[in-house]
């Protein structure tokens, strides 16, 4: 939805030396990849913040950040979370953990949210005001082994940026020949 925070990762990507692939998609509609692409770790701060809550927000805040990044319908405000929630899983490499930055109102509805996709647990983080800001969900792999008849919990790990309504995806691009990589490709 917002190809401009492409550009803008980008340029502070280059600033800092960091060599990242970008995948553009639009986190509420189906998103298919090739085979085998994974992510090691989500990072999410989708809009949270209720319609109704509006006239609470700072000028500050509202002159510098698009309304689609920062509001979520009153009817369905976690609408993002359950769609993040649903595609993490499916796309998490072993080990993976997904960060989501909150509406403090809804800590455990989020956190609730994760586990009913499937994440072995699921904590919430205050910040330094003391309020409900992030909730870190673990992705737990479980193994049967029959020879010794127990179950071994192993954790998994996505990467996944959201801004706007839109979903950026950075995966490291050390991983590919210097002949696949490139930095600039939009899906």
């Amino acid at each position: 939805v917002s190809a401009g925070a492409l550009d803008v990762c980008s340029i502070n990507a280059a600033k800092n030396n960091v060599k990242l692939c970008y995948y553009h998609h639009d986190i509420l509609s189906e998103i298919e990849f090739a085979p085998g692409i994974k992510f090691d770790i989500i990072v999410s701060n989708p809009p949270y913040v209720t319609e109704s809550e509006k006239e609470l927000m700072l000028e500050n805040v509202l002159d510098y950040e698009p309304n689609l990044a920062l509001f979520v319908s009153d009817h369905d405000p976690l609408i993002f979370y359950r769609r993040i929630s649903k595609f993490a899983k499916d796309f998490l490499v072993e080990g993976g953990k997904l960060y989501f930055e909150i509406n403090e109102k809804f800590g455990e509805e989020v956190a609730e949210t994760c586990l009913r996709a499937g994440f072995g647990e699921s904590k919430i983080v205050k910040d330094l005001n003391n309020k409900d800001r992030f909730v870190i969900s673990y992705w737990l792999f479980q193994y049967f082994c029959k020879n010794q008849n127990q179950i071994i919990m192993r954790k998994a790990i996505l990467i996944l940026v959201m801004a706007v309504s839109a979903i950026y995806f950075f995966s490291s691009c050390e991983r590919e020949s210097s002949a696949d990589v490139n930095q600039d490709r939009i899906f």
